[in-house]
């Protein structure tokens, strides 16, 4: 935005005072910081889709090393990031992991979390599949006797704690509203 302005100011057939071109661009500046801070909407109109999906990809890629998910005995860890921002799911699996699941299995599994932001009530579809992807991998990775659970099978890395249903609903609608 402050670029835009800056630009017209510069190659405009009018002549415009130095003040203005320097108050301009700041105050240009200004406003645009300040409805995308209070309008988050605007934040998505000035992203691609590609460029959203690949800082979700960073970010839950940066995430699975920090958690310690790849530092599993077995190589079975599976991490699921959540983006409310960019309204997108990225299922990060470790190796053993993603070869004992079939394929047709992590698509669906990708479909359903995605449907999570089409749903009246995300927050309680946001459960239901977890709880449904607990099955899921308790069907293909069986838990091993005697095994020591290095990882939490609940780990959440966010501000909204797992079981705050309400807290998360607001934060929804708070979104996509």
């Amino acid at each position: 935005f402050p670029v835009t302005i800056l630009t017209f100011f510069m190659f405009s057939p009018w002549i415009f005072g130095d003040y203005l071109i320097y108050t301009g661009t700041i105050v240009a500046f200004t406003l645009g910081t300040i409805l995308s801070v209070f309008l988050p909407r605007l934040k998505h109109i000035a992203l691609t889709k590609k460029r959203l999906k690949r800082q979700v990809e960073i970010m839950a890629r940066a995430l699975f090393q920090k958690a310690g998910v790849y530092n599993t005995h077995s190589r079975t860890g599976v991490f699921i990031y959540f983006s409310l921002f960019e309204r997108c799911v990225y299922i990060l699996p470790d190796n053993a992991a993603y070869s004992a699941i079939p394929f047709d299995e992590w698509d669906n599994l990708n479909q359903q979390f995605h449907q999570v932001f089409t749903t009246a009530n995300p927050a309680e579809t946001l459960l239901t599949t977890l709880s449904a992807t607990q099955t899921l991998f308790h069907q293909y990775l069986p838990p091993v006797e005697n095994d020591i659970n290095k990882l939490p099978d609940n780990a959440a890395y966010s501000s909204i704690p797992y079981d705050d249903r309400d807290n998360l609903n607001q934060q929804f609608h708070q979104v996509f509203t």
